[in-house]
């Protein structure tokens, strides 16, 4: 009597030790109608919808190309420029720079002409901003303080109402000891 659930035990653990090599046939017919259902209703919207036909007026389709078209022109100002800053005394920074102001596209010959006609005098004013920078806004990166400053100088120089924004097309700071 006492061997008979030890046999027992040893064949019921046999058996949970072997694969089972039978796959539940509920579980994939279950996957397979769920996969059938989500290709159908990916289909069903698919013909449904048909991105070829848009319709707009002609008048529509301009004013989107007008609204596209840039309405700002970027103008160089300074070209190439390496400035020294000796900030605080000991640390010195080498600034290589290109400056360009974003001009509305119907002043752009008007502001070309007045750059051209003060071009030593920007070059000046845009050497004195930058080498009397502190080093914390010639190290940010977007160069806020540094941009504003150069605007009031350059608008002093050029005229009010010609540019949108100053930028740095080319900037390099190098740190000397």
């Amino acid at each position: 009597m006492a061997k008979e659930p030890v046999e027992k035990a040893k064949v019921d653990a046999e058996e949970l030790q072997k694969p089972k090599s039978k796959l539940n046939l509920k579980m994939v017919l279950m996957v397979v109608i769920l996969l059938a259902i989500e290709g159908g209703v990916f289909f069903a919207v698919g013909i449904g919808s048909d991105p070829d036909k848009t319709e707009a007026s002609q008048a529509e389709i301009e004013a989107t190309k007008d609204a596209q078209e840039p309405t700002t022109v970027g103008i160089l100002i300074a070209d190439k420029m390496s400035i020294d800053s000796y900030t605080g005394g000991s640390a010195k920074m080498m600034i290589r720079l290109d400056v360009a102001a974003s001009v509305v596209k119907e002043k752009q010959l008007e502001f070309t002409e007045k750059v051209a006609a003060h071009s030593a005098e920007l070059k000046d004013t845009i050497r004195i901003v930058i080498s009397s920078a502190q080093p914390d806004e010639l190290k940010d990166a977007q160069k806020q303080v540094v941009k504003r400053s150069l605007l009031v100088e350059i608008e002093k120089i050029v005229g009010p109402d010609y540019i949108e924004a100053i930028l740095f097309p080319e900037w390099s700071l190098i740190e000397m000891d």
